[in-house]
């Protein structure tokens, strides 16, 4: 009972802390200029009065609504905002390539009305991408690179006290990319002694991916790949590949990284095994995140 009540408790921290977090980077400016960039022709061409004012076939008509080639444009960015973004991992990624693509189609819809429109919509993306860029995690990590299958495997049995999340990569993945600043942080966060986090390059040193079963074709699905050891052996993965070799398909967030892997409870746990006297010596070290932060 009593494990079924802390699995709750950590489920709920776990999608509270995603809530927050998701709101406060969707409020982030970068966000909420390309967003109404993104959509600021459909606006502008149904909402009145600014569609009367600007479009001259509005204004002859009478009738705010979009002409057949302006759905069809606009239906092609949807179909190639969800192709393209297929396993996207984060719904920031998913918003960063929709506001592209819409984009490049406002520009195209802009110029069919007025070249003037055109070009005063590009100074707009333009100072955009100059003065709200999108926002990165610059903060500290803790990280590990490890040089080669011996050496990471040397290193994680060295002490089989302690915990590692490795996270196997590659420098083409795209979503090995988009993961990067949230491993980063996560380590940042739930870094002890004995609670361990580390990465390697299986494009360069392909052995590894072959050890443990991860492809890094093109088309894969297992990029980037996360596992946890526990007593020098590999205990859970994401994404996870069910009886059937089917790989399922995973969100690449910190809050869901974080329930996974239940590194809330694993942190606790960790900073009991330490004791007092180490903890002790770290606070001394460097100013550690409190618990309450944690469990964000």
């Amino acid at each position: 009972m009593e494990m079924r009540v802390a699995y709750l408790s950590s489920l709920a921290r776990a999608v509270l802390g995603r809530g927050t977090m998701d709101a406060r980077r969707f409020v982030h400016p970068y966000f909420v200029v390309n967003m109404a960039l993104a959509v600021s022709f459909m606006v502008l061409r149904l909402l009145r009065p600014f569609c009367t004012m600007l479009f001259k076939n509005t204004a002859e008509s009478g009738q705010c609504e979009l002409d057949l080639r302006e759905h069809e444009v606009l239906i092609f960015v949807g179909c190639i905002t969800v192709i393209k973004n297929r396993g996207a991992p984060t719904w920031q990624h998913y918003l960063k390539k929709f506001g592209t693509y819409a984009k490049v189609a406002n520009v195209f819809l802009f110029y069919r009305q007025s070249p003037a429109y055109m070009i005063v919509y590009v100074v707009l993306c333009a100072l955009q991408m100059v003065l709200l860029p999108e926002p990165i995690y610059s903060g500290p990590s803790k990280i590990e690179y490890f040089s080669g299958l011996d050496n990471m495997e040397k290193t994680i049995s060295e002490d089989k006290r302690n915990v590692w999340i490795v996270c196997f990569f590659t420098t083409w993945s795209m979503k090995c990319i988009d993961m990067a600043p949230i491993f980063a942080e996560l380590s940042a966060q739930y870094w002890l002694p004995n609670l361990r986090f580390g990465k390697i390059d299986i494009g360069r040193f392909s052995n590894v991916g072959e050890k443990y079963a991860i492809a890094t074709g093109a088309w894969t699905r297992q990029l980037p790949t996360i596992i946890c050891f526990k007593d020098g052996k590999e205990v859970l993965r994401r994404p996870f590949i069910d009886s059937k070799n089917r790989i399922e398909k995973y969100e690449y967030s910190m809050p869901t990284l974080i329930q996974d892997f239940d590194l809330n409870n694993e942190y606790e746990a960790c900073k009991v095994r330490l004791g007092k006297k180490v903890l002790e010596s770290l606070n001394n070290e460097q100013e550690k995140p409190t618990g309450s932060k944690k469990k964000d």
